[in-house]
């Protein structure tokens, strides 16, 4: 799925910011699924 949205390819060169960067795909896959559940099942939220 994160392949499919985020595209499966890493533009940084450098080890360290490699890692960062498919971490912070991992992240906003996350906030993508938990807003497509919140609105899908009807939860209410307030931040």
């Amino acid at each position: 799925m994160i392949k499919t949205k985020f595209g499966d390819s890493v533009r940084s060169k450098e080890k360290t910011a490699q890692i960062n960067e498919v971490l912070l795909k991992v992240l906003c896959h996350n906030i993508v699924v938990l807003v497509h559940e919140m609105f899908e099942m009807g939860i209410n939220h307030q931040f």
